[in-house]
């Protein structure tokens, strides 16, 4: 089998794919220009995927994706934090075995734009990943977003960003039946999937013009909502201010401020006024999230319908992180599977998540070949392979997890039902 791969050059648009889903909140958004410290490591990390990608895809005799992925993570060890590589690990194995064994045709990067009807550009965005081969002999493509921040994006059934790659690349690749939509957030273990089937290019096309336009009118309404902590206007919303100003009123006689964006706040006294109100609304929201957490922790559900969206509160628990015996021992427990020293990385760092990987992908070929089965007389799978590992090392007491937990809450939002797109 060929696999092509077609590498675009970034550029960016006013109402771009991934403006769609804050246009929807509020019609009034525009980007802020700057970008942060989180924005640049996504960047980065993108970045990374997209060179592993694409560095197994241009080898010309190709073995396994993960393996390779576990040695090009290896030579980034001194620039990458475990916690970064461990993201990057968890987003490619979710696409690795469709990547490897599947894919005819892979995109990195790739430009794709919605066509009107006339024939201009609605728009346009950059998926991080197409696929694109066949299923029960009909063309089909899977198209995927990497999100790398740490708060949950929206389901890909109702996520505009993704509709509108989706939507883009039926527009272009006629041929294609259906488009797999799916959305990896490793840092917050989330990863949502939904089908485009090309009957719904007249629905998804409606629903993203109907955004676009309303961007473009200077009376549509205004809304707080979560987009303003990205958006340039934020500092001079009215609807902004005017939100802050009744929170103003009725706490404690918190000042009315005028303005939160800094570079616009010019007299040293309204500036004073400004502190003085952040100064004292930030322990009330810190009383609100801790109470929020004991509330939860009761059993009581934090859901409540807002402006036509689910907004809702998942209670969650952040164990201690598992702690690995001494190095030499883990490779006597592991060498009859693993057999390169190489891969295992010595004896100075091991890490539990690049470990399992290389175990997994060893053993299950080992079992392969052997044509084994599992104590109970069942395939032996990958899942086999991983509960084998964990119980090798527990047997020789070579792993364990301090009984420690803190907990938070997870906002899981979703459009309520007559808002949706039926796909």
């Amino acid at each position: 089998m060929t696999t092509e791969i077609v590498i675009a050059p970034r550029q960016h648009h006013e109402h771009g794919m991934s403006k769609l889903n804050h246009l929807a909140d509020c019609p009034g958004f525009r980007r802020k220009e700057e970008t942060s410290a989180a924005a640049e490591e996504g960047t980065g990390l993108h970045d990374v995927c997209q060179n592993i990608i694409e560095g197994w895809v241009g080898m010309e005799v190709r073995g396994s994706f993960l393996e390779y992925m576990e040695l090009c993570l290896l030579g980034r060890k001194e620039i990458l934090s475990e916690e970064q590589r461990e993201s990057i690990r968890q987003t490619l194995q979710t696409i690795a075995r469709r990547l490897e064994n599947w894919a005819e045709e892979v995109y990195t990067e790739e430009k794709v734009g919605i066509l009107c009807p006339d024939g201009s550009n609605l728009n346009f965005g950059h998926v991080d990943l197409i696929l694109i081969g066949k299923i029960n002999g009909k063309p089909w493509a899977f198209l995927y977003d990497f999100k790398f921040g740490r708060t949950l994006v929206r389901a890909a059934i109702s996520n505009y960003q993704g509709l509108g790659y989706g939507l883009a690349l039926l527009q272009s690749r006629t041929e294609l039946e259906c488009v797999t939509i799916t959305f990896i957030q490793p840092r917050v273990l989330g990863t949502t999937s939904t089908e485009l089937p090309r009957s719904q290019i007249p629905v998804v096309y409606g629903e993203i013009l109907r955004i676009i336009e309303r961007s473009k009118d200077p009376n549509a309404e205004r809304k707080v909502c979560d987009a303003c902590k990205y958006c340039a206007h934020a500092g001079n919303c009215a609807a902004l201010t005017a939100w802050t100003a009744s929170i103003a009123a009725s706490y404690h006689n918190l000042p009315a401020i005028p303005t939160f964006h800094g570079s616009e706040i010019t007299d040293p006294k309204q500036m004073a006024l400004a502190l003085y109100f952040v100064k004292r609304a930030e322990p009330a929201f810190d009383s609100v999230r801790k109470a929020a957490v004991e509330m939860a922790k009761m059993g009581m559900p934090l859901e409540v319908t807002f402006h036509g969206q689910l907004i809702k509160f998942d209670l969650k628990e952040r164990r201690a992180d598992r702690i690995l015996g001494p190095a030499p021992l883990i490779w006597e427990a592991v060498q009859d599977v693993l057999k390169d020293p190489v891969l295992f990385t010595g004896a100075v760092d091991v890490v539990l998540g690049r470990l399992e990987t290389l175990y997994v992908e060893a053993r299950y070929q080992q079992a392969m070949a052997n044509d084994e089965k599992t104590d109970e007389g069942k395939k032996f799978t990958k899942k086999a392979a991983l509960l084998e590992f964990h119980r090798r090392l527990e047997d020789a007491g070579l792993i364990s997890r301090p009984d420690t937990a803190t907990y938070y809450l997870k906002e899981v939002n979703q459009q309520t039902e007559q808002h949706a797109i039926d796909v």
